[in-house]
């Protein structure tokens, strides 16, 4: 039956959903006019996204790849005339892994981030290249932190969240050389260049540019055949900077301290390893095609729970099977009442009172006889006139064709007082 129940209401799915989408000439023309209008819709919604002026990105990526005001596109091409005919190496694995090449020594690695991590094994071999290599590791970074910024004790201070008495909102940075201290003066926004070297005395250093507070922004400590270069200020080698005043000289003066020979230039700290580009990063990286991206995800997801749960099979209802017993019982002690035929319903309960003590009390003596009536007096506690008064009843009963009402209850009152 409930197989039956479920095919029907599955035609009858069928059957509306057929009705519903049956060919409907006024039906279509209106569907049309939808499709009309939501495509007309949309084309302007792209229209205006198009002709919309994109915001500018201020991201602070630092990469070689990144054409926005804080990348690093004009300067890393422009590695190739401050030093001609050298090699110029993209690398993005670690400094520890990229020391085990031993074909690679002596050359100018660059490093441009926000921040610069180097651990305990990158430092080692990025401090061996340098002091047997002869490799020179220039790095601009606003904040050093790592073993290699312990075992240097680098340590910088931004100056964005000072007041300045002289409320400047410019910086000029300069150089020490007193060679070049007669060109032009390199002036940048105080937000951009703000960083600056805390320096201790211990240290073997030399300070080789400064800003206009007289604090270091670039120092020289070497180490071994090599030395090593930190920049306080990353930001003032970016796209942005490069196509400002004279910033591009700067730039290109900063980088002539180092020797004309191979550099490698660091990605590996901006955007992870080589193998890390793949379609799925750039699509994440690119704002609308991100939020499209994960706008898809969410509606396939969505679509997929509803329709899987809209097409699975109906589950058809199996309920308890029902103890229907004492309902028969009942009933058929009421047809047996209402027929009046008590000497029939009498001998019924007088089987079930003989079984119930067999069951019960393990009275397996014939009925009536004297082991029966004895044992039934131990086992029960009742009186001897009471079990004897039950045995007169029951013989009576079995001897007669017919019985009374008021026989019948009064047998069913002895078997509930023996038996309660």
């Amino acid at each position: 039956m409930e197989k039956y129940i479920v095919s029907n209401r599955q035609n009858y799915t069928f059957n509306f959903c057929f009705s519903n989408f049956a060919f409907n000439p006024e039906r279509m023309k209106k569907n049309h006019l939808y499709i009309l209008v939501l495509l007309g819709a949309f084309g302007l919604l792209l229209a205006a996204e198009y002709i919309t002026p994109k915001p500018l990105n201020w991201t602070r990526s630092y990469s070689q790849d990144d054409k926005i005001p804080f990348g690093n596109y004009l300067a890393f091409n422009r590695l190739e005339d401050i030093f001609p005919n050298q090699t110029i190496i993209n690398y993005q694995q670690t400094l520890y892994e990229y020391s085990q090449n031993d074909t690679l020594i002596g050359e100018n690695f660059i490093f441009i981030n926000n921040r610069f991590i180097a651990d305990k094994l990158e430092t080692e071999a990025l401090m061996k290249q340098v002091f047997e290599e002869g490799s020179n590791v220039w790095i601009a970074a606003e904040t050093f932190s790592g073993t290699l910024a312990d075992t240097f004790q680098i340590n910088t201070f931004n100056r964005s969240f000072m007041p300045d008495p002289l409320n400047r909102d410019s910086l000029e940075l300069y150089f020490t050389n007193k060679k070049l201290q007669s060109k032009a003066v390199y002036r940048y926004s105080q937000a951009t260049v703000s960083s600056h070297f805390e320096l201790y005395k211990t240290l073997n250093y030399e300070v080789l540019s400064r800003n206009s507070y007289d604090s270091a922004v670039l120092v020289r400590i070497p180490h071994g055949k090599g030395a090593f270069y930190f920049h306080a200020c990353p930001l003032a080698f970016t796209n942005y900077h490069f196509l400002s005043q004279n910033h591009a000289d700067y730039i290109s003066t900063a980088w002539s301290y180092l020797p004309v020979r191979p550099v490698v230039w660091d990605e590996y700290q901006k955007v992870g390893r080589a193998g890390a580009r793949t379609p799925l990063r750039y699509i994440l990286t690119v704002e609308p095609l991100k939020i499209a991206f994960w706008l898809s995800i969410i509606g396939l997801l969505i679509y997929t729970f509803f329709h899987a749960k809209r097409t699975q099979r109906p589950i058809p209802i199996i309920r308890p099977p029902q103890n229907d017993s004492l309902d028969f019982v009942k009933t058929l002690g009421q047809l047996y009442y209402q027929r009046q035929d008590h000497k029939n319903l009498a001998d019924k309960k007088i089987q079930y009172f003989y079984e119930y003590l067999r069951n019960q009390y393990y009275i397996n003596e014939t009925p009536l006889s004297n082991e029966w009536k004895t044992k039934l007096l131990a086992k029960t506690n009742s009186q001897n006139e009471e079990i004897q008064n039950l045995v007169d009843l029951l013989a009576r009963i079995q001897r007669s064709e017919q019985i009374d009402e008021a026989t019948l209850q009064n047998l069913v009152q002895m078997m509930k007082k023996i038996t309660p």
